[in-house]
């Protein structure tokens, strides 16, 4: 997309749009979500996980495998190693 079809799609004069990407000029969070979605994009936040709650997240999954292994079913056909193996 050439720059004049961005700026007229997302209502931000050329010449701005021109600063923003010369970094001459920074963009409001509003400006540069419309010239985002003028781009066919979508800006999407969320929280980053601390080392911590990862460690916590590790923790737990190993608790589920394990108890998926330690249960008496085992349907028919399945024929993955275990837990264990695959880490070692």
């Amino acid at each position: 997309m050439r720059q004049a079809e961005l700026a007229r799609q997302a209502a931000i004069p050329r010449s701005v749009l021109s600063a923003y990407e010369s970094r001459t000029r920074d963009p409001r969070a509003a400006s540069f979500i419309k010239a985002l979605e003028a781009a066919g994009f979508e800006l999407c936040l969320r929280p980053v996980p601390t080392p911590a709650q990862d460690r916590e997240a590790a923790r737990v999954l190993l608790q589920v495998l394990e108890l998926a292994e330690a249960l008496p079913y085992k349907p028919p056909g399945l024929r993955f190693p275990t837990f264990r193996t695959r880490i070692a």
